[in-house]
């Protein structure tokens, strides 16, 4: 098989090869003409051209433009030249890679951001940022809430309380006027209201005005700022804690010893600390709405449930005889001494049984059927109240009697009481006031 000969190399000139003379050259003294001197656009190599050319002809090229025609170059494998002090850095030409760090160097980075300050020695992290408010200068950071001693803080935390007290008489007198008729809802909505008070304040500002008054304030033991969960829990535990004038509260605060929490703050993480600085409360809640609310309608309805109802008096008039003769019986348990004996009591009941049999016959069917319910109860009562006397009489310890029967008389008298109620008879409603010592 023949083999096509390697083609010779070509080194013939070509038109990329041709230099002008220069007409400014020694001798000539033409000026030279216009535009000379002007840099011309890159020239592209020769494809046939040595590789050698192609690279000093890509490094001769600039960004900018390309060196003045017959300018001498730099020699090959010198440094290229670098740009004045001030000037525009030489760039890499295009479609070159740009310069990388060498193999094995950390690549440059941007400094870091400052760390915040350290607390000092002694004071938590928490403790110091819950301190600090964007715009106001730390001066000197709180103690470390977990290992501060607030035994001091005893006698102000006692005032506090006084104060907010003070504070809820106006509004527990304004609800008792309000509500003389149903004092079971009032004492409810007293109650309701306390809560609400405490709670409010001490999610918003971490204190009520009694705690600002003695520079206290309610945080978490870590020292950062409450939330509304947490400030409800130690709410609904003052229930508790207020038992006997705050006495349940003081025993678990002695009995915590330095930390001195009640129940309320044992529930909910909390602690009461000296702390009159400026306040950055936690994140707003739903809860500090929704609570208040619960609370109150809580109140009104449970109240509403255990009210008893009042009893809006007959219009026949001869019941309203028979009522007028059960107010008589009232009158005369009233006028009698506090500590009159059952049997006294009994004996009144028996002498409002016999006013009422003494009236005279009722005058209309509805008035007689009244009359009858009246009496069937009232000897209902007088009979059980009767088997009671004789017992506690024939047993050698009376009063042991009584309060082993008594309850059946108190079953026999409330249910009297619903009906003397349907009736529209509120002076024949005995109560469980009917029962006394015997």
């Amino acid at each position: 098989m023949l083999k096509r000969p390697a083609a010779a190399p070509d080194n013939s000139r070509s038109m990329s090869d041709w230099r002008p003379r220069d007409p400014t050259g020694p001798g000539t003294g033409a000026p030279p003409p216009p535009g000379w001197g002007t840099p011309f656009p890159p020239e592209k190599p020769r494809r046939d051209a040595p590789q050698t050319e192609v690279a000093q002809s890509a490094q001769g090229v600039s960004q900018y433009q390309a060196p003045p025609y017959g300018a001498p170059q730099a020699p090959y494998g010198a440094a290229p030249a670098q740009a004045p002090y001030g000037g525009a850095p030489a760039q890499a030409p295009y479609g070159a890679a740009p310069a990388q760090a060498p193999y094995g160097a950390a690549p440059a980075t941007a400094p870091a951001p400052a760390a915040p300050p350290a607390a000092p020695a002694g004071y938590s992290a928490h403790s110091y940022a819950a301190a600090t408010v964007p715009g106001v200068p730390l001066i000197a950071p709180l103690p470390d809430p977990l290992n501060e001693n607030r035994r001091g803080l005893d006698w102000r935390r006692i005032r506090a309380w006084r104060l907010d007290a003070l504070l809820m008489v106006p509004i527990g007198i304004a609800l008792i006027v309000m509500l003389r008729h149903r004092p079971i809802t009032a004492y409810f909505m007293i109650l309701a209201v306390n809560l609400s008070y405490h709670f409010v304040m001490e999610t918003v500002c971490g204190q009520t005005f009694g705690k600002r008054w003695k520079r206290l304030r309610v945080v978490k033991r870590d020292g950062s700022p409450a939330g509304a969960s947490a400030i409800a829990a130690r709410t609904v535990f003052r229930i508790i804690d207020a038992q006997f004038i705050y006495l349940v509260g003081l025993i678990t605060m002695v009995i915590t010893g330095k930390r001195r929490q009640r129940i309320g703050d044992l529930a909910a993480g909390t602690i009461v600390r000296d702390d009159d600085r400026p306040w950055k409360p936690a994140p707003a809640s739903p809860l500090l709405v929704i609570y208040p609310v619960l609370w109150v309608a809580g109140a009104l309805f449970f109240g509403h449930l255990i009210d008893p109802k009042p009893v809006a008096l007959t219009s026949d008039p001869y019941m309203q005889q028979v009522d007028r003769a059960c107010a008589y019986r009232l009158f005369t348990n009233g006028a009698t001494p506090a500590n009159q004996s059952f049997d006294a009591m009994r004996q009144a009941s028996s002498q409002e049984t016999s006013a009422i049999e003494a009236l005279p016959p009722p005058p209309t069917p509805e008035a007689a059927y009244g009359v009858a319910v009246v009496l069937k109860w009232r000897h209902k009562i007088d009979k059980t109240a009767a088997r009671i006397v004789a017992d506690a009489q024939r047993s050698g310890n009376p009063p042991a009697t009584f309060q082993k029967e008594a309850p059946q008389l108190l079953d026999v008298i409330k249910r009297s009481d619903k009906h003397m109620a349907r009736l529209g008879l509120p002076h024949c409603i005995d109560g469980p006031g009917y029962i006394a010592t015997p």
